[in-house]
């Protein structure tokens, strides 16, 4: 095939393995946790993760697939950790405490019983 070809292809599984990492993660790490990840986080390695896959695809030998195979899980596995972190560090819920009310007002009845 042609070179140029090949080119569009690989930005083509950019793409679907950027959108891909993003939903694994939402979908493995829940998205209350990967909402309290910074921004610059995510998408460091949400990219970097992308750029593994399509260097993985791109690899001609053993050598160099097993080395973006590795690198891929390590990011992964950062992926996790993040979550995790972000999952020890997020704010308390405040809204479960039942409101206690405090009568304001005595009534002194003058009539006996």
């Amino acid at each position: 095939m042609e070179t140029r070809l090949f080119r569009v292809i690989y930005a083509v599984e950019f793409l679907a393995a950027l959108i891909a990492a993003l939903e694994f993660w939402n979908y493995v790490g829940g998205p209350a946790h990967l909402d309290y990840v910074p921004w610059y986080w995510k998408g460091i390695m949400s990219i970097a993760v992308a750029v593994c896959a399509v260097k993985l695809t791109v690899s001609d030998s053993r050598p160099a697939m097993v080395k973006w195979l590795i690198a891929l899980a390590l990011l992964v596995a950062g992926c996790g950790l993040l979550s995790y972190y972000a999952h020890l560090n997020e704010p308390q819920d405040q809204g479960d405490e039942q409101d206690q009310v405090v009568p304001t007002l005595y009534r002194h009845s003058s009539r006996p019983i």
